[in-house]
């Protein structure tokens, strides 16, 4: 604005605005302000392209006049709450703030893809829960790209009013999740259709997994026992998927998640001429490392039918090239048996104590990282929670390798053997907290409104994040902690029960059994080779 109202123009009225015109390297800041007016979080960008007034290409950096000055503006201010501040860095080094808005700016992906979490901070801000400062990387460019705003969901597969035809599927799985979860299919899946069920043996025959089958009613057609060496292991799955399909000849198989059963029978399915439909579709980490991301993208390419159980995992899906007329978006079936159970969630103020699990080879395998979880647990019971810790197997035998065991018992916590589904889910809703590196148990928490604290560095659940059931936290103990006393306080559990839960309703598998039986998923299944004889090269 400019100082001397004295050389305003005569004519000017109070609905005027004049400002300098100033030159310069143009730059936005969005900010976020806490109650106090200070500045909580802030990404500055330079503007380096944009598209219809919108920033499409930016580079973030950092400057101690920048700050100083956005810091003072606020205060002088008292502002609270987001925003966004423009203004210009001249050849001399000064820097002026021309513009202030009470909103994040239209570039906000451009902070947010910098890791400015401003969104979480303001949603954490407006459900009176503290901030948390983060950090942006410096010197990074980020690029926006657009799209015709057309929806491709609309071309998503959807149950249709035409009666479902009953097909001839096998199903394969191998391990406790997916035997859970098939659990939920046993009124609608394998009701509706002729399934195969083939356990392939991953878990072996014990509580983890033919004996939960039996404890929860899934059927199952084969049972395989594997060798023990992963290799051989491998070996055996791939030499029993060819035998099974080629002597059953089904329409489609269906397999679940990203266990080494789906990416073996999605070989097994090429190799047969068999059509594959993945369930629990486009989950990704963004983790080179994970075997799972690599087994999830592998049948990403393999698969006919995609049953995602998120938009944004369909929107993966989208990206890596899979159309749309292939995808389904119907919740997470792990959710189902939750539903068809009929338990509800415990009051708030009747929940009590921290359920952790810990089974990942990246967390248990070495000694180091095995510590870790030890010392989480460690300072949990430290802070006066009661733990339990239900030891998986493969936890188990690295503890006694590592001579962890007698720490881990001396902590103070309820150790066990692995518990029932039932049992499990019983400690799981009447816990404040799950810390945890399971996968499953991050959607089945949130069921219940349990928060999370995710014992990695990534998730494919991103939506927990999002949502505020979730938070990630490594193996670090201090901030496992922190954690655990801001998410499990019984403000914030009042607060995430009154949320929609993020990964579905519990009527997943009824979504998927009438979209198999439809019209359109029959074409799929049906669909020869393409033919581009005369036609226009395909695009890239």
């Amino acid at each position: 604005m400019h100082d001397d109202e004295a050389s305003l123009p005569v004519e000017a009225d109070d609905m005027r605005i004049v400002q300098q015109r100033l030159v310069g390297r143009e730059f936005t800041v969005d900010f976020l302000a806490d109650t106090g007016s200070r500045v909580v979080a802030s990404a500055a960008r330079w503007r380096l392209t944009v598209r219809g007034g919108i920033s499409a290409s930016g580079q973030v950096f950092t400057d101690a006049e920048v700050d100083r000055l956005l810091t003072r503006l606020v205060r002088g201010l008292r502002y609270v709450g987001p925003g966004n501040a423009q203004g210009f860095v001249s050849s001399e080094g000064d820097v002026h703030i021309v513009e202030v808005n009470p909103r994040f700016s239209g570039g906000l992906g451009i902070s947010l893809a910098a890791g400015a979490d401003l969104v979480g901070g303001y949603l954490r801000l407006a459900s009176g829960l503290p901030a948390i400062s983060s950090r942006v990387t410096p010197g990074a460019v980020v690029n926006r790209y657009f799209a015709p705003a057309v929806s491709r969901s609309s071309l998503f597969l959807r149950p249709g009013d035409e009666a479902p035809v009953r097909r001839r599927l096998l199903a394969a799985f191998g391990t406790r999740p997916e035997v859970v979860k098939f659990a939920g299919a046993r009124g609608s899946l394998l009701t509706d259709h002729d399934v195969h069920m083939v356990y392939t043996g991953q878990h072996g025959d014990g509580a983890l997994g033919a004996g939960l089958a039996t404890e929860l009613g899934v059927p199952l057609d084969e049972s395989w026992t594997l060798p023990s060496a992963d290799p051989q292991k491998i070996g055996s799955l791939v030499t029993q998927a060819i035998d099974v399909l080629e002597r059953q000849q089904p329409e489609a198989v269906v397999v679940l998640g990203d266990t080494a059963t789906v990416p073996v029978f999605a070989l097994a399915a090429i190799d047969r001429g068999i059509p594959l439909v993945h369930v629990e579709a486009g989950l990704r980490s963004y983790n080179p490392l994970s075997r799972e991301e690599g087994y999830r993208r592998m049948v990403g390419a393999a698969a006919r039918v995609h049953f995602a159980p998120t938009q944004r995992a369909a929107a993966a899906l989208l990206s890596e090239g899979v159309p749309a007329s292939a995808i389904a978006v119907v919740g997470n079936p792990g959710l189902d048996p939750l539903a068809q159970s009929g338990v509800e969630r415990v009051p708030v103020t009747q929940r009590e104590g921290i359920l952790v699990t810990a089974h990942r080879p990246t967390s248990v395998d070495a000694r180091e990282t095995l510590l870790r979880v030890v010392e989480v647990v460690e300072g949990l019971t430290a802070d006066g929670h009661p733990v339990t810790f239900p030891v998986h197997p493969r936890t188990r035998d690295r503890l006694r390798h590592h001579a962890l065991a007698d720490r881990l018992a001396a902590t103070g916590a309820t150790i066990t053997d692995p518990l029932g589904y039932r049992d499990l889910v019983d400690v799981l809703r009447r816990s404040t907290a799950v810390v945890t590196d399971s996968g499953g148990l991050q959607e089945e928490a949130a069921w219940f409104g349990v928060p999370t604290v995710i014992i990695r560095g990534s998730t494919p659940r991103w939506e927990g994040l999002e949502d505020g059931f979730a938070v990630l936290a490594g193996l670090d103990a201090a901030v496992v902690r922190a954690h655990v006393a801001t998410l499990g306080s019984r403000h914030a559990l009042e607060l995430l029960s009154s949320r929609r839960v993020p990964f579905g309703d519990g009527t997943s598998w009824a979504q998927i059994s009438r979209i198999i039986g439809s019209p359109a998923v029959g074409r799929l299944l049906q669909a020869g080779e393409p033919d581009f004889v005369g036609r226009s090269v395909p695009l890239a």
